[in-house]
């Protein structure tokens, strides 16, 4: 993996969104930082994935995760060939 994908981890882009929510809560008022409840996730697919990294990570920032159309994601390098021939099959991705 080239070094430059790791900022695209689904752990890097947990963080980023953490760190986000937690610039945005400084921002509140005082009284607003203190009663401000966790967010409600809503991730499709991929986001999913990220969802539930950002919640195992923090989950004080997260008060539910709603996933659609998640996967656990392709088992190893011949399952994700597989997956892409298919899908550039249907004309669906291009790679």
């Amino acid at each position: 993996m080239p070094p430059e994908a790791e900022a695209y981890s689904l752990e890097a882009v947990a963080e980023a969104i953490a760190v986000l929510l937690l610039a945005i809560a400084e921002q509140q008022p005082q009284q607003l930082q203190q009663e401000a409840p966790a967010v409600h996730l809503v991730g499709y697919s991929l986001g999913g994935r990220v969802a539930l990294a950002l919640a195992a990570r923090h989950p004080l920032l997260v008060a539910r995760v709603a996933i659609i159309s998640g996967s656990p994601g392709l088992a190893g390098a011949y399952a994700w060939s597989i997956g892409r021939i298919e899908a550039e099959c249907a004309g669906r991705h291009s790679f």
